[in-house]
């Protein structure tokens, strides 16, 4: 058995992302929106073998799109989470000048 096809150093998931990552997320998206269309031309055209084949590939793309965005987050998707969050005052004052619920008398 050759040992050199056994590893190659690479995780697949980095494989992936060297192929992806000079491919746009939006392509993604306009490529299941394509297949779309091709699937229900070939449905037209009485070629349902051809029509499910390409009907099937919307899901792939579509969900290399969102694993793309969700393990490699482009800047305009990325979201700041603050590390420490200080106590607000003005929401303990907002909080004890409401009535507790059943306090009204009628």
């Amino acid at each position: 058995m050759d040992d050199s096809l056994a590893y190659s150093g690479d995780s697949a998931q980095q494989k992936f992302f060297r192929v992806t990552d000079n491919i746009p997320e939006e392509a993604w998206y306009w490529l299941a929106l394509g297949s779309i269309g091709i699937s229900a031309s070939l449905k037209l055209l009485d070629k349902n073998s051809w029509a499910l084949f390409v009907g099937q590939w919307p899901p792939t793309f579509i969900l290399f799109g969102l694993y793309h965005r969700l393990i490699r987050p482009s800047a305009k998707h990325r979201v700041d989470i603050p590390l420490s969050v200080e106590p607000s005052t003005t929401s303990a004052a907002a909080g004890s000048a409401a009535s507790p619920v059943g306090s009204e008398s009628v």
